[in-house]
């Protein structure tokens, strides 16, 4: 797992010396400027921990963490440690759909019955036009599946998480469309994804749990959790939970004792990263919107971020000042991640909290404002 170092500490020159000097000082100084934001707004709407980070397409301009790893426990979140990225993990997925696009197993357009021909008289033909772009960006109809009271109510399908997420997808097929929630066939659903992971799985003949380590952690010298933190090690962050969003009484708790996420849903909703590491990765995306190729071409990131009018693979585009920006909102009811990517003026944002109710929303649309009038104002 990769750290994060506030100061740099080699230099070849006196000169260089001098500049770096002075780099450093600035830096140190947002530092501390972010870590009194967090930490006040982390106090103000009693959030159990917060953590933040503002970049460039090259470099991190500060980083801050404050609270606790659980609040009814004394340890400190640290830099190094996990938060559970919820619908967020989306983005991820959708960047291992465009890795198999750009390596020709794939595109966009591909149909669910061009990748399960066998399935045709199966399903509904309703859904029979749906392309992978279709699924990733939230216009399938499909029934959504997006709590955890429908899951509860799902049939028992067995085998391994790729086995589970093809009877799934199977069975998905068969069901009633829904009613899009607005004009532009948007309608949030974690099944889309659920879907779109079977299509992957099947054009690559890699699981996606497979997929995410071999093809983006490990070439990207990344560290992804499949699962929530405390699935990797007890003392990582606990998600908190409320019993209703107005509820202010938090109670920290795990995968193991409720919110427990299928691993059939597990593209859509179920990784957890460092604040350190998705930053690095967020990097990525915003030197591809910025024009640069990396493990991606600039020309596939547009397609990821731009292809429709304002969702598209996992992200929310909007304008701001006339200027297009993207952004995640991510949530399993336990943690909370945001993120904010400016392009235009090379600056990404990133939020995270161990918790998930009206006051965290509050906190994270606080931070974002504070942090925002800084470093846009500059």
């Amino acid at each position: 797992m990769q750290k994060i170092f506030v100061l740099s500490i080699f230099v070849v020159s006196f000169n260089a010396c001098q500049t770096n000097h002075k780099a450093s000082i600035a830096r140190l100084t947002s530092e501390k400027a972010l870590f009194r934001d967090v930490q006040a707004i982390c106090q103000q709407y009693k959030m159990p921990a917060m953590a933040a980070a503002v970049f460039s397409d090259k470099s991190i301009k500060s980083i801050a963490l404050s609270g606790l790893r659980a609040n009814n426990a004394p340890q400190k979140v640290t830099v190094d440690d996990l938060f559970h990225l919820g619908t967020a993990s989306q983005v991820l997925t959708s960047f291992w759909a465009a890795l198999l696009v750009e390596s020709g197993q794939i595109n966009w357009e591909t149909t669910i019955i061009e990748v399960f021909p066998a399935w045709k008289d199966h399903v509904l033909k309703v859904y029979q036009g749906l392309s992978l772009s279709d699924l990733l960006s939230h216009r399938s109809k499909l029934p959504a599946f997006n709590s955890d009271k429908d899951i509860a109510k799902l049939p028992n399908f067995e085998g391994s998480p790729s086995d589970k997420r093809w009877a799934f997808a199977k069975w998905l097929l068969r069901q009633n469309p829904i009613k899009p929630q607005n004009e532009s066939d948007f309608s949030f659903s974690k099944s889309g994804y659920v879907i779109a992971a079977a299509m992957l799985e099947k054009r690559s003949q890699n699981s996606w749990e497979t997929a995410i380590q071999k093809d983006i952690a490990l070439p990207l010298s990344l560290f992804i959790q499949l699962g929530w933190p405390t699935a990797y090690n007890k003392r990582q962050p606990h998600g908190h939970y409320a019993r209703n969003p107005l509820d202010s009484n938090l109670r920290a708790v795990t995968q193991d004792n409720m919110f427990y996420l299928d691993d059939i849903f597990a593209p859509a909703d179920n990784l957890s990263m460092s604040i350190g590491n998705f930053v690095q990765y967020l990097q990525l995306h915003l030197q591809g919107l910025r024009g640069q190729d990396n493990y991606l071409s600039s020309k596939t990131y547009h397609q990821l971020h731009r292809s429709n009018a304002k969702n598209s693979n996992g992200w929310t585009q909007l304008i701001q000042n006339n200027k297009l920006i993207s952004t995640i909102d991510g949530t399993n009811g336990t943690f909370y991640t945001q993120v904010v990517l400016y392009p235009d003026q090379n600056l990404g944002l990133l939020i995270f909290v161990n918790a998930a109710n009206l006051n965290a929303t509050k906190a994270v649309y606080s931070l974002r404002k504070k942090i925002l009038t800084s470093y846009l104002s500059k």
